[in-house]
């Protein structure tokens, strides 16, 4: 006898099947009958009133018909936008079968990995590089300017079938953090700027116990000397700093090969040439120094287990590492920043659990406390650091670039071949905003006086509504209704001091970024523009901290977003071996005496099939951009 069990699957998988072959004709129909536009006749008449239906990744549930931002593109470009909001991981799972079904959006953004699969079905339309050139040159320019890849990203068989996105900070630097309390409890002055001068105080911490120190510098009128004696034997072991080894675009010690002038998880170039950099001799000396450093004791060992932005960060955080890399921004500096109010609270608790062993009194911890308070404890533990010099003096930290899957380009239905003024009007939106500075801030970060406004040092609204001992007013991540900066800089006023509810007025969620952008139309705020609105210490910040030039970008993007898909799995594989060869070399389980064997594996694996078909991406992304200066000469010029 056949169980229930059984036959309910038995006739699930039947019903699946059958659903299957329906939409099979329907599907290769849908893609054999996609018939191309005449452009050239297509016209858009601004007093004829379209409604689009788009996908969002906003919370499920939001609708988008209160929010400021949409109410603003309805009424100016007399157009009706029809939000439905849905999670990422919903729409990847449940799209691809609704769209099998002919539930196809008007417009929505498709991650360029799957670009191909969604075109080649027939869920979408072709949209030519001179279409956008012609309508949103602006635009088109911006794409052009801020990445190699804006045009051979989005094609399909050798068509445009995207309006590409871009993020050029992607192409600034994020430089990594020191434990500042540990600086100064060790004596070092000056920070650490080269290779060298990190050595020094990686083995300066191994030596001196600077948590320790760091403690008795904070509480040294309340310890005797028999006190501090005991803190400083009894102090835990500390390192240096710890890695990520599985996750080669954050954490895996980027700015220490950019030091030796490479990334081993790039594709580079050498003398004109396409080369792969984790198999050349510049990585090969990089992790010399890493396996020095470990071999030191200067690398936390679980660097082979540690998610960047998980146990590295944690580690930081509880006084077991010095050091942690590409985590430095000028949002993450604000004293009263969420992850700087944390590590201060949990550094507060430490203090408190030692005077505690100590043997204090409730009240003479409460006075401790407060007078370690008063001389700032707690205000900033961390501080920025540099991008180091290596041995050449080279500097260099990997950084992806302005256009990759984190840029999910805008793609539109293929139903809107009957409709083609609506891809007409998008564009000419784009454009618009690009050209109007006051519609382009109030679709960034909303309008002034309501959203926003610039903070003077002290300004009485900034008194009213900020009480330093109050919890009620921080219930959302990153809140920026204040600053305790000297400086004119703009803030958020409440109700619209927080992401969340920023993000649900379709505006861009951080105003101290240097990526704000439009988010619903996802065009970046242009640099000059940008430039106005931030205050003079963050734009000296940023130029000092995250100076473009101190990027190592790769020249396709993060190496495996935007590749041909027939050798995605295969770049995978070796990806994999080489993360596992470098853990080897790092730990000291596999001696550097074996390199010329890791390359010969490395290319038999699969290394050498990769380099000979993106040698060839390579030569047709230039062709493709010396096809697109052509368009720009004649449609423009």
């Amino acid at each position: 006898m056949i169980s229930v069990k059984i036959r309910i699957l038995l006739l699930m998988v039947i019903v699946v099947a059958i659903f299957f072959l329906a939409i099979i004709p329907t599907i290769k129909g849908r893609a054999n009958n996609q018939r191309f536009v005449e452009w050239s006749e297509v016209v858009d008449d601004p007093e004829k009133h379209l409604t689009f239906n788009i996908i969002s990744f906003h919370s499920p549930g939001w609708q988008g018909k209160e929010s400021f931002a949409v109410k603003l593109l309805e009424e100016r470009f007399n157009i009706t936008l029809n939000y439905d909001a849905i999670d990422r991981v919903s729409f990847n799972n449940k799209g691809p079968l609704a769209m099998a079904a002919g539930i196809i959006p008007d417009v929505f953004p498709q991650s360029y990995s799957v670009l191909s699969r969604s075109a080649q079905h027939g869920f979408i339309m072709p949209l030519p590089t001179e279409v956008i050139i012609k309508y949103a040159p602006t635009f088109a320019r911006i794409l052009r300017d801020s990445s190699d890849l804006s045009w051979i990203a989005g094609r399909v068989n050798n068509q445009q079938y995207c309006l590409p996105m871009v993020q050029p900070t992607r192409s600034h630097p994020y430089p990594g953090i020191w434990r500042k309390d540990w600086l100064d409890a060790v004596g070092i002055k000056k920070i650490p700027d080269t290779i060298d001068e990190f050595t020094a105080a990686f083995e300066i911490f191994q030596e001196s116990k600077p948590d320790a120190r760091s403690f008795i510098s904070a509480f040294s009128g309340v310890l005797d000397e028999d006190q501090k004696k005991r803190i400083l034997e009894k102090a835990n072991p500390v390192w240096g700093m710890s890695g990520d080894i599985h996750h080669y675009n954050e954490g895996m010690f980027s700015e220490i090969f950019g030091a030796f002038n490479v990334q081993p998880f790039q594709w580079i170039l050498i003398d004109g040439d396409l080369q792969w950099g984790g198999i050349q001799p510049e990585s090969k000396k990089a992790l010399e120094q890493l396996k020095i450093w470990r071999q030191m004791g200067y690398i936390h060992p679980d660097f082979v287990q540690d998610h960047h932005s998980r146990e590295a960060f944690q580690k930081l955080y509880s006084g077991i590492t010095g050091y942690m890399s590409r985590w430095a921004t000028y949002i993450e500096l604000h004293p009263d920043r969420e992850r700087i109010r944390t590590m201060a609270r949990l550094q507060r608790e430490r203090d408190i659990e030692m005077l505690e062993k100590l043997g204090k009194t409730e009240v003479e911890i409460n006075r401790s406390i407060s007078n370690a308070e008063n001389n700032g404890r707690y205000v900033s533990l961390w501080t920025s650091a540099t991008i180091p010099a290596g041995p050449g003096g080279h500097r260099g930290i990997r950084m992806p670039g302005a256009i990759g899957d984190w840029t999910e380009p805008f793609v539109f239905g293929a139903h809107l071949k009957d409709e083609p003024e609506k891809v007409i009007r998008w564009l000419r939106m784009v454009e618009t905003v690009l050209n109007d500075e006051e519609l382009m801030i109030q679709l960034s970060i909303g309008k002034r006086g309501l959203h926003w406004d610039w903070q003077a040092p002290n300004d009485s609204f900034i008194v009213k509504t900020y009480d330093q001992d109050s919890v009620n007013i921080r219930t959302q991540y990153g809140d920026f209704y204040f600053s305790v900066y000297q400086e004119s800089t703009i803030v958020a006023l409440p109700p619209y001091d927080g992401w969340l509810s920023r993000r649900d007025e379709g505006l861009y969620y951080d105003l101290w970024g240097i990526d704000i952008g439009a988010a619903l139309l996802g065009v970046p705020l242009p640099w000059e523009i940008n430039k106005r609105h931030q205050s003079k210490q963050q734009l000296e910040w940023n130029q000092t901290y995250r100076n473009k030039k101190f990027a190592d970008i790769g020249v396709f993007s993060d190496a495996e977003s935007i590749v041909p898909s027939k050798v995605a799995p295969l770049l995978k594989r070796i990806i994999a071996y080489q993360q596992t060869a470098y853990a080897e070399f790092i730990s000291g389980n596999r001696n550097l005496n074996e390199w010329d064997e890791f390359v010969e594996q490395f290319q038999k694996i699969g290394g050498s099939k990769v380099l000979e078909t993106m040698r060839g991406y390579y030569k047709s992304m230039k062709i493709i951009n010396s096809q697109v200066d052509s368009i720009f000469v004649s449609l423009i010029q």
